[in-house]
């Protein structure tokens, strides 16, 4: 927690709160390094002769894609035209995305028909202005309050919708006569690409939507 706590802008704006956020709640008081430093078999010091329990020190993070393979959850059911995705982040005893608001989760929602040609989409360029319950990440606002805001010119937050410590959250959607199949895909983006191109950063890593989870519905 001596890096993890809290880091504060010029503004004095909280803008990585993964301290706070694994504090203040209650429940799922599973340790940092059940996750991120998971167990293995190995000697605890050089001078040790025996192999035992040990922790791994890579300290794996949404750095590594298949860390973030099934960090949450998703599943589906529709009712009628009626579809209800349910992201599942009960075993995360912090917010989901934390650490820096660069990062966001989306969630994209894609509708077939009979003939598994694709007749709708929750959102097709920009999820933030077509589908904001898909999104979910922390935006700022700056002074002059253009939002979204580079976290280090932020003067407050402007909006919050990244799931909760343990939350488990139902999104549903009116979906149109034809759709026969559903497929739902979690993704996890570390950065917005606006950002990595005004800032000429090249990265394929920073760049790439890591995959998290997917289903598939067939409705009725």
């Amino acid at each position: 927690m001596l890096c993890h706590a809290e880091l504060t802008n010029p503004n004095q704006v909280a803008i990585c709160t993964t301290g706070d956020e694994f504090y203040n709640q209650s429940e799922n008081k599973s340790k940092c390094q059940s996750c991120h430093m998971p167990a293995l078999k190995g000697y605890k010091s050089a001078g040790s002769d025996s192999i035992t329990d040990i922790r791994a020190h890579t300290f794996l993070g949404p750095h590594n894609a298949d860390f973030l393979k099934g960090s949450l959850k998703i599943s589906g059911n529709a009712d009628g035209n009626r579809l209800t995705i349910t992201v599942d982040n009960s075993k995360t005893p912090h917010s989901y995305p934390t650490g820096t608001p660069l990062r966001m989760v989306i969630l994209k929602v894609i509708g077939l028909d009979r003939d598994g040609k694709v007749i709708y989409q929750n959102w097709q360029k920009n999820p933030i202005e077509e589908d904001k319950q898909a999104v979910f990440a922390r935006m700022f606002a700056d002074e002059k309050d253009n939002i979204p805001s580079p976290p280090w010119r932020a003067a407050r937050v402007a909006s919050e919708s990244r799931l909760k410590p343990g939350e488990i959250r139902k999104i549903r959607y009116d979906l149109p006569e034809g759709v026969k199949t559903i497929t739902a895909k979690l993704f996890f983006q570390l950065a917005p690409a606006p950002i990595l191109t005004k800032l000429k950063i090249d990265d394929p890593y920073l760049k790439t939507p890591h995959l998290i989870d997917e289903i598939t519905v067939e409705l009725k």
